[in-house]
């Protein structure tokens, strides 16, 4: 301050009352008239950078003591839960599926009790072929968390990617019971109602997800499966339309998409979309099995091989797939693989039609 000023003179501390009487306890400068610049710049640079501490009110030194109390009495955080929990947020964040698996097999290992380790194991183990797997991880979860909803969805997809439909219907039943804002468990019933054949079901299932979140583009790729096999290929081609615009990355819309242009005849228009199925989501297995049926009803019959060997590559099980190759096979003139492959289809469930 000013050369001959101070706040703790009687005079002037009189002055100072309500918020202005603690500056009666602050330190002075004296500061000569010709050097008030200089001083102002010292003021600046080497104290008004410098925090200030002020007594702490009563109430909040009361509130600092109940939360040191509180954090005393917390149970001490494990050291091993902590990391499992690092594990599983970095398969949550991982999009290779082997890195995925590995961290939740991590994860699980440190701490066998997190739930949601093994539902999103179950998820990634789904998606990559292995349902009986994700049936295994899926009850685990459900055992440790009976309230699980996600759990019940996740295992209703491992049970009708395994052919139990009404299994199935089950449990997105009750994953709807536990959470009746689900919308993925809608969407899910109603994939589960499509491939029982109930499609006015399933179109409502798809709706009432639509209507609780209406940006769930896979809600709109199920109901346009329902609305295709119900006979309304337009209302279909909508949905499909819809699922793209929410999401352009959605494989299963543009197979799904293809699956109608191909039925329609038109062949090339059928290929461009598998083609984006598969450049979005490599292996999905139906897109292969699918662009080989359009490349074959083209004419295309070195690319109809060459894409049920990779159809087959990814699901070695499937016997459709041996099926369908058997034809294209036969078109080439190789009798004796067709033959083999028409086996295989029969000796892993192949229901011949008579």
């Amino acid at each position: 301050m000013l050369e001959g000023f101070d706040f703790g003179t009687p005079k002037i501390a009189n002055q100072l009352t309500g918020n202005l009487a603690a500056l009666k306890h602050c330190n002075g400068l004296s500061i000569p008239p010709e050097y008030f610049m200089e001083a102002m710049g010292r003021l600046r640079d080497r104290f008004l950078n410098v925090p200030v501490l002020y007594p702490a009110s009563l109430p909040a030194l009361r509130a600092a003591e109940e939360q040191k109390a509180a954090a005393d009495a917390a149970p001490e955080v494990k050291e091993k839960q902590l990391t499992a929990q690092q594990w599983y947020e970095r398969g949550n964040a991982a999009t290779d599926v082997s890195e995925k698996l590995r961290f939740y097999d991590e994860a699980i290992r440190l701490d066998p009790r997190l739930d949601l380790a093994y539902n999103n194991r179950a998820e990634t183990r789904r998606t990559s072929g292995d349902a009986e797997g994700a049936l295994e991880d899926c009850n685990v979860a459900i055992q440790l968390n009976p309230e699980l909803a996600v759990a019940y969805s996740n295992r209703g997809l491992a049970r009708l990617d395994k052919g139990d439909t009404e299994g199935a219907l089950l449990d997105f039943s009750e994953a709807i019971r536990l959470r009746p804002d689900l919308a993925l468990a809608y969407s899910n019933r109603g994939e589960a109602r499509h491939a029982s054949g109930d499609w006015e079901g399933a179109v409502r299932d798809c709706t009432e997800a639509i209507q609780l979140n209406p940006a769930l583009a896979l809600a709109y790729n199920n109901r346009g499966l329902a609305r295709y096999d119900g006979g309304d290929p337009e209302g279909a081609l909508r949905d499909y339309a819809d699922a793209l615009r929410l999401n352009p990355n959605l494989a299963l819309a543009y197979n799904n998409r293809g699956f109608i242009r191909h039925d329609r005849g038109e062949f090339e228009g059928a290929v461009g979309d598998y083609a984006e199925a598969i450049r979005f989501d490599p292996t999905l297995a139906l897109a292969y099995n699918n662009r080989a049926l359009a490349r074959y009803d083209k004419g295309d019959i070195d690319g109809a091989l060459h894409d049920r060997d990779a159809a087959i590559r990814l699901r070695p099980k499937m016997a459709l797939f041996y099926y369908n190759r058997s034809f294209a096979r036969r078109a080439k003139g190789d009798a004796e693989g067709a033959q083999r492959d028409y086996n295989e289809a029969v000796r892993l469930g192949y229901q011949p039609k008579r």
